[in-house]
């Protein structure tokens, strides 16, 4: 296999990029000049030592940022720790933190369980067992299901759900989703601050 095919394919595996999307990406780079390529490069190699990821929520951010191995918001004193938004990935937390609708915390579950598979096991990448760690931990009053109105989406919110009713809440906790103002198929990554502050104001257990 070429250079070209290799680093083709690695283009591959990014969120919606297919082999043509892949193989412009490559010879993109390649047109660029070799300064262009190596801070590229560079920036690559250096998220290994600027960039940590939460003990709690999951998400990632820069070191050093924070005293703690917490970021920002699950550090912060002001937030409401008895609320719990459990989303699918980092841009949909930052786009609903854009909105200034949402004042509780979150936990990045890391995507969405495919269709074809019946528990959140059968995706390694998904944070299961820190999500049932953190709930344990937090003992919180109303946990939101995040996540996208796609079939996957919806798929990932009743697994999730599964697994929460497992736990032996000590005091009530509610499990609610979005509501209206995010039609079928809708990215939360993509939504804007009018439709998630409306999703979040009509949520539903």
């Amino acid at each position: 296999m070429s250079p070209i095919d290799t680093l083709a394919q690695l283009f591959k595996t990014f969120p919606g990029i297919g082999e043509r999307q892949a193989r412009r990406f490559v010879y993109f780079l390649l047109g660029r000049d070799a300064e262009a390529r190596t801070k590229l490069a560079q920036a690559i190699a250096e998220l290994e030592n600027t960039i940590t990821q939460c003990e709690q929520c999951q998400r990632f951010f820069p070191v050093g940022s924070t005293p703690k191995k917490r970021c920002a918001i699950c550090s912060d004193s002001s937030r409401d720790q008895s609320l719990v938004m459990i989303v699918e990935k980092d841009t949909d937390l930052e786009n609903i933190e854009a909105s200034k609708t949402y004042t509780g915390i979150y936990f990045v579950l890391g995507g969405v369980l495919p269709i074809r598979s019946d528990s959140l096991d059968d995706a390694p990448y998904l944070r299961a067992k820190a999500l049932d760690a953190i709930i344990t931990s937090l003992k919180p009053q109303e946990i939101i299901l995040g996540f996208s109105t796609s079939p996957e989406g919806e798929h990932t919110a009743d697994r999730v759900t599964r697994m929460l009713l497992r736990h032996k809440f000590e005091t009530p906790c509610t499990i609610s989703k979005l509501g209206r103002g995010l039609s079928s198929g809708a990215e939360l990554e993509y939504a804007d601050p009018a439709t998630l502050k409306a999703a979040l104001e009509s949520r539903s257990s």
